[in-house]
């Protein structure tokens, strides 16, 4: 799960927040203000969506050494939001916001150190830093300080210890945390086997939306899985999974549209076989817009966006037709970034 930060300015505000924190950003250089409607554009809640207007929001905020925007422009480098890929920058804006007393930054440097982004690769460094941040109390750094212990990344591997912040994680409402406790319940990986438990897990997940909650639920309903098979259950949780591109829940609803005799429809199949194509190209099947694969994990529910099957389905192909009028008229590739930044 990525955080983004916000000065809370949205909560005092006496007349309609966005015209005020526009005032208060432009004109008033309120760094406060401008970290604030960088979100407002970020998430696009109130404004049209456009990331690097964000982008330039943050920075400006941040260059006058407004701490959060200092980690929220961090996290635009380190995914590519509005912006360049860019580690070396990403890992100098945590520090700078880590040196002002930033907790959270902390955690930022300790998952670039342990995958060796921005810097040089330090496991042991990178869970020294997790480990600060954990013992303050943060449900995100419990979850991935019990995912190093599990792993042993950074630190000899003790399954009791990494269950324990696992649940510690789980206690304090960290969705990613449920998920990856209902995973290991339901596989009895690092645990005994327990449907129950991973039934559970899921469940609670599941009441904060979470996608990857939804899909998993949906697979111990299809493949009955400590409780009865369920045909309807299952299909209306991989529906919700695959109207937010999740690949793999478009695939297994194909795969029921074309082998389950109650549910056969060969027009459905392949409408969603072609769909988890489609997601597969535009996102690699991965729900979330800025999730990244690290050992201890850049990843999880993003809350910035969630799309429509219909959204990606227009988005793939207006890639494709700028792609092809790109080619043919050789339009500098810069620019072609930039036309697709735009519209993605």
């Amino acid at each position: 799960m990525i955080r983004f930060w916000t000065a809370e300015k949205m909560e005092t505000l006496g007349k309609t927040p966005l015209d005020q924190l526009e005032t208060d950003a432009e004109i008033k250089n309120d760094v406060s203000a401008q970290n604030d409607l960088g979100l407002e554009y970020l998430h696009g809640d109130n404004v049209y969506r456009d990331k690097q207007k964000a982008f330039k929001l943050f920075q400006k905020s941040a260059d006058q050494g407004f701490v959060k925007a200092q980690e929220n422009l961090g996290l635009m480098y380190l995914f590519g939001i509005g912006c360049q890929k860019d580690y070396q920058k990403a890992f100098k804006y945590f520090n700078m916001a880590s040196d002002s007393g930033s907790i959270c930054a902390k955690y930022d440097l300790g998952m670039m150190y342990i995958d060796g982004l921005g810097t040089t690769k330090n496991t042991q460094l990178g869970f020294e830093y997790i480990k600060k941040v954990a013992d303050s109390k943060d449900p995100m750094a419990q979850y991935q300080l019990g995912k190093l212990y599990l792993k042993g990344i950074g630190v000899q591997a003790d399954t009791k210890k990494g269950l324990h912040f696992l649940d510690l994680a789980a206690e304090n409402e960290w969705i990613d945390a449920f998920v990856e406790l209902g995973t290991m319940y339901m596989n009895g990986t690092y645990v005994k086997q327990n449907y129950r438990k991973a039934l559970n897990m899921f469940r609670r997940a599941n009441e904060y939306e979470c996608t990857q909650a939804k899909y998993m639920l949906g697979t111990m309903y299809y493949k009955a899985l400590g409780v009865s098979k369920n045909l309807k259950k299952a299909i209306e949780f991989f529906e919700e999974c695959s109207e937010r591109g999740h690949s793999d829940a478009s695939a297994i609803l194909a795969e029921i549209y074309e082998t389950e005799f109650d549910f056969k429809d060969l027009k459905l199949a392949g409408h969603y076989t072609q769909l988890s194509k489609e997601q597969k190209l535009h996102n690699g099947g991965i729900v979330e817009d800025y999730g990244f694969d690290m050992p201890g994990g850049y990843t999880g529910e993003s809350s910035v966006v969630k799309k429509t099957s219909s959204l990606l389905q227009f988005e793939t192909l207006m890639v494709f037709i700028i792609a092809v009028f790109c080619f043919i008229h050789k339009v500098r590739p810069d620019l072609i970034q930039k036309v697709l930044d735009l519209i993605m």
